[in-house]
């Protein structure tokens, strides 16, 4: 009998030990989970009229973040707290009948602005406005004419491109002179610079025929330097005699520095030109097919430093069997290249400079009504996979296999958001909420069906990826892109009705 009992007071602390440890190791746990789960918050909720476009919700240097949106000729901007994540204010910029706002950039504190002056609904002439956000308040801080007017002697002048510096000192405006038959191709450029109001035009004369020649893209440093991407081979139509150049211009030197893109038997498309720390980085698609747009093998990588007089870094990169292989047509169909992918932006990860491609397109669904024979069709916008590829080195690439649809046009919810911070990049999309990984095969086409995804890396090989919390059915509105601040990332969620600022601080995942 007393063995009995010994055996019994002996099991009996052995399963109190057991509960203890059991209980220790589901603690454990629990504390794993949590210190896994994204620390995520969204903030109080508001609401902007449908009849705007929200266009970004982007940070100010001295002043708060701001929404600013657009209706019409109007545009609206909605300085946010940075605390509850409500408008604190409602400011606007008006057109009127003789005076319109055709385009407009938001860098920094300052806000450019190309105003169109209209006289019986025909343009004469343009003013550069720039209006200054300081303590949430909005304030014209300096105004002055284009010298290039508008009539119908210029009726085929080239497009004005119409940008600024990073640290929102420098306004550039630039356009190509009209045809004129037996001359060089000239180009006007504007450079305004702020707050010290002072503004200086240039005319720079391209070794091509005026009607030879296509500007595709422009930056500016914040030293001033302008870089023009420029599409050469134009009245010749020819896919084999065209060429794709960079130009960069030293206003302060008179200097006019020329890099070539093209390679011997690759054809370039799409290109992209940024500046980053005050060096300009550009590249070019290539194909090994002119005759097939929708095709890409590879691309062309330029890089050219601080001074704007050398080229820094050139690399053609090839795309790996790996990369083709996982941005294959969803249908199946094989082939040896990538269809339809776009340049989307620069990232920096661990100083290297990774180029972010987007796979999109466009196409019908037709139906035929039995009784009469038309013919309705319904645009689809596909938007597929996502790809990380390394400008210096061919085998570091990730590949997202995002899969969205949307229909009639591109709404709010399809596409993505990436961000660079310390040491990571990490990139934001809607995903349908039953998938359990970053490579399903559901397409998301629903919002009310969606969550919020997100995907990062730290060495641009392996992909980390989960889902955000969302409650109360709010998703990204992706549409309007956020900012990283010291590490925190904001950016914009909707329901379908109302707004949400939602803040994530990745690095403590």
């Amino acid at each position: 009998m007393q063995r009995v009992v010994n055996w019994l007071t002996k099991m009996r602390c052995q399963l109190r030990k057991l509960i203890i440890i059991s209980c220790f190791c589901f603690g454990v746990s629990i504390y794993t989970l949590a210190q896994n789960t994204p620390n995520f918050k969204l903030l109080n909720e508001f609401d902007i009229p449908r009849t705007e476009t929200i266009e970004l919700f982007q940070n100010t240097s001295t002043g708060s973040p701001v929404i600013l949106s657009s209706k019409g000729d109007v545009i609206f901007i909605r300085p946010i707290n940075v605390e509850t994540g409500l408008p604190i204010r409602l400011l606007s910029i008006r057109s009127n009948d003789t005076k319109k706002v055709k385009e407009h950039i938001l860098r920094g504190d300052s806000l450019f602005c190309l105003i169109k002056s209209m006289e019986e609904d025909q343009p004469i002439s343009y003013e550069s406005v720039i209006y200054s956000l300081r303590g949430d308040v909005l304030s014209e801080a300096h105004r002055h004419q284009i010298t290039f007017e508008e009539g119908p002697e210029t009726k085929t002048a080239q497009r004005i491109h119409f940008t600024a510096s990073n640290n929102g000192k420098i306004g550039l405006i630039v356009r190509q002179h009209a045809f004129s038959k037996n001359e060089r191709a000239s180009v006007f450029i504007e450079i305004t610079r702020f707050p010290s109001k002072i503004n200086r035009n240039h005319t720079i004369r391209l070794p091509f025929d005026s009607d030879d020649v296509e500007i595709t893209g422009v930056s500016i440093t914040n030293k001033g330097i302008v870089n023009l991407a420029v599409k050469t081979g134009v009245k010749i139509n020819s896919p084999f005699l065209r060429k794709h150049m960079i130009y960069s211009f030293l206003p302060e030197q008179k200097q006019l520095h020329e890099y070539d893109l093209s390679l011997e038997k690759h054809f370039l498309k799409d290109i992209l030109i940024q500046t980053i720390n005050n060096e300009t980085h550009t590249l070019a698609l290539y194909s090994q097919d002119p005759f097939e747009q929708a095709q890409t093998d590879g691309f062309v990588y330029l890089e050219i430093d601080t001074s704007g007089t050398k080229v820094k870094f050139k690399n053609v990169v090839p795309f790996s069997d790996k990369v083709i292989s996982e941005m294959q047509d969803p249908s199946g169909r094989q082939s040896s290249h990538v269809d339809h992918l776009y340049p989307s932006d620069f990232l920096k990860l661990n100083g290297n400079i990774v180029a972010l491609f987007d796979q999109q397109y466009i196409d019908q669904v037709c139906t035929t009504d039995p009784r009469t024979g038309i013919i309705t069709c319904t645009d689809q916008y596909h938007y597929d996979g996502l790809l990380l590829q390394s400008t210096s080195a061919e085998e570091e690439s990730s590949v997202i296999a995002r899969r969205q649809i949307d229909y009639k046009s591109k709404g709010p919810y399809i596409g993505h958001q990436a961000f660079s911070s310390k040491g990571r990049i990490i990139i934001f999309y809607n995903d349908h909420s039953k998938n359990e990984s970053a490579f399903a095969e559901r397409a998301m086409n629903n919002p009310s069906r969606a969550a919020v995804r997100y995907v990062y890396t730290d060495n641009n090989r392996e992909l980390q990826s989960g889902m955000l919390p969302i409650l109360d059915d709010y998703i990204l509105f992706s549409s309007a892109p956020g900012f990283e601040n010291k590490g925190s990332i904001s950016m914009l969620f909707s329901d379908g009705k109302n707004f949400k600022v939602g803040r994530i601080n990745p690095h403590e995942w």
